[in-house]
């Protein structure tokens, strides 16, 4: 019956103002009024008007309607804090993987046997500060690669825990002295010889370690040439013609 008279284009306000004048019929109408959803709107406006006096009725639709709100509000928080906390150990794997793969003695943590690092020590670093130690030592113990492999280990000893990480292990020198901002030995000449390399003949040059640590720094510069010069000088003896076609 009611569906025959209903008009469209009038608001439910208007319509039924006559028959619902009731505070919680008025709590009804905002609930629903803004909805975009016709046919909901239809069966409020149907309800309000068969039952303009039935309290106890108005009473469970408001009911029902603030408690479908109220899990839709819980349900959206519930998500926003699932998708927060997912991103929180996703940037924590990241920062386990740089810190035990190659970065710890960069950091200056002292390295032990094995590649493990005290996870005391570990937790006094700038980048760990956004995380406690049990939500460390939970994803050390629960971590898992693409593979179903753990990617970090845990050891205890005489009454501390270690950590490290179960492979790609590849740690970096840190090029200061240890709580000091003063340059080693080793990476004052490397930034010597990198500087000035044209200076220098890698011929036969029996160090292959400080070889590929020429070539990591020549990665860092703004042009190849430093890069070329490494792989014609330490593995062949370019013609002249050679090299100054590359450089």
């Amino acid at each position: 019956m009611i569906l025959t008279v209903y008009n469209p284009n009038s608001s439910i306000a208007q319509h039924i103002q006559a028959v619902a004048s009731s505070t919680i019929a008025q709590r009804i109408l905002k609930e629903f009024g803004a909805s975009s959803n016709t046919s909901q709107r239809i069966q409020t406006e149907f309800a309000l008007v068969q039952y303009p006096n039935d309290w106890q009725f108005h009473s469970d639709m408001l009911f029902d309607s603030e408690a479908r709100q109220t899990m839709r509000t819980k349900t959206e928080q519930t998500s926003r804090q699932k998708l927060e906390a997912e991103k929180n150990q996703e940037r924590l794997r990241k920062r386990l993987c740089y810190l035990l793969r190659y970065g710890a003695m960069k950091e200056g943590l002292k390295v032990y046997d094995g590649g493990y690092v005290a996870l005391d020590d570990a937790m006094k670093l700038h980048l760990m500060k956004w995380n406690r130690e049990e939500e460390v030592m939970h994803e050390v113990k629960t971590s898992l690669s693409s593979r179903g492999t753990k990617r970090f280990q845990e050891m205890e000893k005489d009454g501390r825990t270690y950590i490290r990480a179960a492979y790609y292990r590849m740690f970096e020198r840190n090029p200061c002295h240890e709580a000091t901002n003063v340059p080693t030995l080793l990476e004052t000449s490397l930034e010597f010889v990198t500087s000035n390399i044209e200076m220098y003949d890698l011929q036969n040059f029996p160090d292959e370690y400080l070889i590929r640590k020429l070539l990591m720094k020549g990665k860092t510069k703004p042009t190849t040439k430093l890069c070329i010069i490494l792989l014609i000088k330490g593995k062949t003896k370019p013609t002249t013609n050679y090299a100054s076609y590359y450089l």
